[in-house]
């Protein structure tokens, strides 16, 4: 039993000086470092990672360059018609506008009684025509509204005396006519076209003392175009 136990302690300081023995004679003979080895082949993807937190409201960035003009549609349909509107009150007056409208100018009076006075413009007392009131009854003339080309004539019935109708222009004879009659009814005429300015005064009268113009007698006129 006594001998047992030394033998095992004598084991026991066998491997511990054994065991020093050895890491010394590691750290004697250890020697450099070796080279780096290869890289590792690269591993599988990691997973997915939690969302963040939201970050800040970052700056204002530069405006972007414009982009380019798309193709224009094809128009839409046409739509319901909408409500009517209420009425507005009424705008103000316009500025007169040049009126595209032609003149009109005409007359036809009658003379209505026998035998006017000579050396003066004869007064119609019977109107055919003088929608425009261009011609002057109380006076017998004919006043221009505007200017223009005219068509003048005159039909005067006489019985029985010589007579000599004159178509006057501002006091100077245009037109006349001479007739004779004794014992029968005659008619005598005259017609022109008178190149006229607005103001210009015409008018018709008897030359001689004593006509024979009778109250079948007629005088017209009527505007052939302006100028």
């Amino acid at each position: 039993m006594y001998l047992s136990g030394i033998w095992i302690l004598a084991i026991s300081l066998t491997a511990t000086v054994a065991s020093e023995d050895k890491h010394v004679l590691q750290q004697s003979l250890q020697g450099p470092p070796g080279a780096p080895g290869n890289n590792g082949i690269p591993g599988h993807n990691g997973q997915n990672g939690l969302n963040g937190e939201k970050g800040q409201k970052g700056d204002t960035g530069e405006p972007g360059v414009s982009g380019l003009f798309g193709q224009q549609d094809p128009p839409g349909k046409l739509g319901p018609r909408g409500e009517t509107g209420e009425p507005r009150p009424t705008g103000p007056k316009g500025n007169p506008g040049e009126c595209p409208c032609l003149q009109k100018s005409a007359f036809a009076p009658k003379l209505g009684k026998n035998y006017p006075p000579p050396e003066q413009p004869i007064i119609f007392n019977e109107v055919l025509y003088n929608d425009q009131h261009h011609f002057d009854l109380a006076t017998g003339i004919f006043k221009l509204q505007g200017s223009g080309r005219y068509y003048f004539a005159y039909h005067v019935e006489l019985y029985p005396n010589t007579t000599t109708i004159l178509l006057m222009k501002n006091g100077k004879g245009i037109v006349g006519t001479y007739q004779t009659t004794l014992k029968a009814y005659e008619n005598v005429s005259g017609s022109t076209i008178l190149k006229l300015e607005k103001g210009d005064k015409v008018w018709l009268k008897a030359h001689q003392e004593s006509n024979g113009a009778t109250h079948t007698s007629y005088f017209l006129a009527y505007l052939i175009f302006e100028s």
